[in-house]
Parts: structure tokens; sequence; C-alpha cells
């Protein structure tokens, strides 16, 4: 099947700025470090754009195949999840943690920074009741707005440091992304609609973080604006011709569900200081590709389905 390179450069963007998110050092409010911040913000949400835009040729008439549907979808990130997930699980255990709260961590998504897949697995069970409302979009954006209001103000910081499934991983947190991201492959997307909230996202993420230090909106501004500016020109990029950096790129986003399932491991232990994020990253980035393209290369393709790619 043919790929979309711009659909490619958009998930290797966000699979280096996964990467970057956890070995960059947040550790000041200057205007540099929270602008930075911000961009590097896109990787989730594009993710989840990217998922929405992708799917949404996919049409579900009866249960038979809503039922086929999830179970096609629960083998591509739920099983590979489960399996990266392991070696932490196994961890906790000797550490002395709970058996029966690790085990339901480890289940539900809840160790390392899986809250991804089950925020996702969330988005694809609703999929067929959103994909034909005309006002999904809105709803989804204010009960996202609703939920960063609770999570900010209502929850108890050292619950949701102690969760990240609750703060980031609750179908509010992610269904705005989605939807969007459905909007998007839709004819009648308007781009000028979502360059303007980008606009207005960016403000008030801007005053949140550099005036009150937080991060209420969770990356909106940096994920609203890119996606439009690169869909909006997909004619140009089919006419770019296929060379190394293109087919880089393409490898890089094949590979960076297995990339985002790995790379945590080799932060932990990579012998870099924390203090040359900058080499953390690239290292991390670098071993993970290489890894991916090895297995990739070599086993069978039921294994690698397995290992996520």
């Amino acid at each position: 099947m043919k790929r979309n390179i711009y659909l490619d450069l958009l998930r290797s963007i966000a699979i280096i700025c996964v990467v970057l998110i956890h070995t960059f050092q947040f550790n000041n409010t200057s205007i540099p470090n929270v602008i930075f911040g911000q961009m590097i913000g896109i990787a989730v949400p594009l993710f989840l754009a990217l998922s929405g835009f992708l799917i949404y040729k996919k049409t579900i008439e009866n249960k038979e195949q809503y039922k086929e549907f999830v179970v096609q979808r629960l083998k591509r990130v739920y099983i590979p999840m489960l399996i990266f997930g392991l070696p932490y699980y196994a961890l906790m255990l000797k550490h002395g943690n709970p058996f029966l709260i690790e085990t339901v961590k480890w289940f539900i998504g809840d160790n390392l920074i899986f809250y991804f897949v089950p925020l996702i697995m969330q988005c694809y069970l609703v999929y067929p009741l959103i994909r034909n409302s005309k006002h999904m979009i809105w709803i989804a954006i204010v009960f996202f707005y609703v939920w960063s209001i609770v999570i900010n103000y209502c929850i108890p910081s050292d619950i949701l440091k102690s969760s990240l499934l609750l703060s980031g991983g609750i179908l509010p947190s992610g269904l705005s992304y989605f939807c969007i991201g459905m909007y998007c492959a839709k004819k009648e997307c308007n781009h000028k609609l979502l360059f303007s909230l980008a606009f207005i996202g960016f403000c008030i993420e801007f005053v949140c973080r550099y005036k009150l230090g937080i991060s209420f909106f969770r990356g909106t501004i940096a994920s609203l604006f890119i996606m439009p500016f690169v869909w909006g020109c997909t004619s140009l990029v089919n006419k770019v011709t296929i060379t190394k950096c293109v087919q880089f790129f393409t490898l890089l986003s094949r590979y960076s569900f297995f990339i985002y399932l790995l790379h945590f491991y080799l932060i932990l232990y990579l012998p870099i200081p924390e203090e040359q994020w900058q080499l953390r990253c690239l290292a991390c980035l670098s071993i993970s590709f290489v890894i991916a393209w090895i297995i990739d290369k070599f086993l069978p393709k039921n294994f690698k389905f397995y290992l996520g790619i």
C-alpha cells in the first residue's frame, strides 16, 4: 500500500517530540523554554489526530464489524503495551510493591509512560458513535477544557503525579484531538477555523505556562497549528521525489510505536547525564531505531506485529 509522505513526516515529528519531552530539562519558565515546551507538546495530540484522520475512512455498520474493529486494535496496540510493560511490572514486584496494584496498573497501562495506549483505545471504542456527529468536535473540546480544569484545580497534585493515566489517559484528555483529526479528513474541513483556534490556544497556553507555571491546555496550540498547516500542503507533498531522507522518515514513522514503547527504558538506563538532554534524546532515538530495523529485517511478521512494528 502506498504511504502518504506527509503523514509519515507528521508521525516522525510526533515520535521525536515524545522522546524530547522525556529528555528535555523543564527547569525554568524562561520564554524560550516555555515556547520550546509548547512546541514539543504536540506529540500525543498529533498522534491522536493522525489516528482520527486515518481511521475516518473506515465505516462500521453492525456489531460484528465493531467487534472485529476493536479486536484488531487491541492486537495492534494493547498486546504490545502488555509485552513492553512486563519488565517494568516485574521490576516493581521485585522492589516489593503490592502485587494487586501493580498487576492492575500493568493491565490498564498505568505504568511507565504507556497511558497513550488506553487513551487511544477509548477513542477507538467510541469512534462509531462520534464519526457521523456534526457537533462532536465541539462537544469534545468542551469536555477537554472542563477536564483540564478538574485535573488542574480539583485533583491533588500528588495523586496526578502518581498516575499518568489519570492526568493524561482519560477520554476527555484526548478525544478532542482525535475528533480534530477526523474533521481534517473531511472535504469540508475549515483550516482557517483551526488556525484561529490555534492562535487563541497559543495565547492562553503561553500565559498559563509563563505567568502561572501550569500547562492548562496540554499542547492544544501547537497541535492545532501544525495539523492544518501540513495537511493544507498535502498537494505539494505528493510532488516530492522519493529520497533517502524521505525513506528514513517513512521508516521512522513505521517504527514510531515501537520507539514509543521502548525509549523510556533506554532513558532510565543510558549512562548519559540528564543535563546533556540533546545527546540523551539522540541516543534514545538512534538505538530504538536500530533495534526496530533489526527486528523488522530479520524476525517473522507475526512476531514483529506484536512488538508494535
